[in-house]
């Protein structure tokens, strides 16, 4: 057969995308019977076949041809499917995929501490001024599936921690997650009904993520009564300087005192950051903004989707359990494939 249906992705998928590890991450299975599917390769040409060795009893045997359908049937499929899923990220697994963000280190519950950031009136509108930028002045980037899965790569590469990854390394499975990444950043920047609060839970996830990396770059635990480091050339004080400026204002946001807030948003408004240290002079505020958005985009490429839907789907969990010595068979790139035909 020259295409399956993965019960991970509720999606159909062409045997010539796939690798042999696809079949069993993704739980690939015949379209008609349900039954797991191996990849074949024969003078460079993949379809797919049923794991017919492993199957003593004649139950399992798949007796009607794969379902007839077009290609356009099956795309229209894969985007009803695209839909839902990331649909049901959003109200169902969003928090739980930021507390597993293996940049997070939330010391205590997610909810618990991304909840008192979004309690902040400052950090609610400035996270509605930042979602119209996002999507006015970010949309060619955020639009463009290629580059965002390109943006992905170059971030995973620069981790240090590929063992706290739980993304494929390779294949279309691997594909499959850059795309449930992208359909996310899509639907929270539509503005549609619940987007905008999902939106405000991925942007003070990114803003917890950037004050670290703002107090770094003060350089706030500097030798002991001085201004700046010695190493510290011209450039890299005033650097320095408007890092410390981001820092305090940016912290009185996170408190009740409205005053606070409102000088704080004057002050990152009205100061700029300019070239060389920017490409074009930009307020403060714009400057931190993509800083955010970085944030935000580098969060969701490295999210854990497939194992999470994995572990909330019965029927994937099902076909995991009925069929255990195939996957491992399946998985295996020792296996001759051409053995079973």
């Amino acid at each position: 057969m020259l295409f399956g249906y993965s019960l991970a992705l509720n999606e159909y998928v062409d045997a010539n995308r796939l690798e042999p590890n696809d079949c069993g991450l993704l739980k690939v299975c015949c379209p008609a019977c349900k039954q797991p599917v191996s990849l074949l390769e024969v003078n460079g040409h993949r379809s797919l076949a049923h794991v017919q060795p492993f199957f003593d009893d004649p139950a399992f045997r798949c007796d009607g041809p794969v379902a007839d359908l077009t290609l356009e049937q099956r795309e229209q499929q894969n985007l009803s499917a695209r839909n839902k899923r990331t649909e049901m990220i959003r109200w169902d697994f969003l928090i739980p995929l930021l507390g597993k963000d293996p940049l997070a280190n939330y010391e205590d519950d997610t909810e618990v501490i991304l909840g008192k950031l979004r309690a902040s009136g400052a950090m609610r509108w400035l996270s509605r001024w930042h979602r119209e930028m996002s999507a006015d002045v970010c949309g060619k980037t955020c639009n463009d599936p290629i580059e965002f899965r390109s943006e992905g790569e170059r971030h995973l590469a620069l981790l240090e921690m590929p063992c706290r990854i739980d993304i494929p390394a390779h294949g279309y499975v691997r594909q499959a997650h850059f795309q449930i990444g992208f359909d996310l950043l899509q639907s929270l920047l539509t503005g549609k009904k619940g987007a905008n609060e999902d939106y405000d839970w991925l942007f003070v996830h990114a803003v917890k993520l950037c004050l670290p990396q703002w107090k770094n770059e003060a350089r706030l635990d500097g030798a002991e009564g001085e201004e700046y480091p010695k190493d510290a050339d011209a450039m890299e004080r005033e650097k320095i300087a408007a890092a410390r400026i981001i820092v305090g204002q940016f912290c009185d946001l996170l408190l009740e005192d409205r005053a606070k807030h409102i000088k704080a948003i004057e002050v990152l408004t009205e100061l700029e950051m300019k070239p060389p240290m920017t490409p074009i002079p930009m307020p403060l505020l714009s400057y931190i903004s993509l800083d955010i958005l970085h944030a935000m985009k580098a969060t969701l490429f490295r999210l854990p989707y497939l194992s999470m839907l994995s572990e909330h789907d019965s029927e994937t969990n099902a076909y995991e359990s009925t069929y255990p010595h195939i996957l491992a068979a399946t998985d295996a790139r020792e296996v001759s494939y051409g053995d079973f035909v």
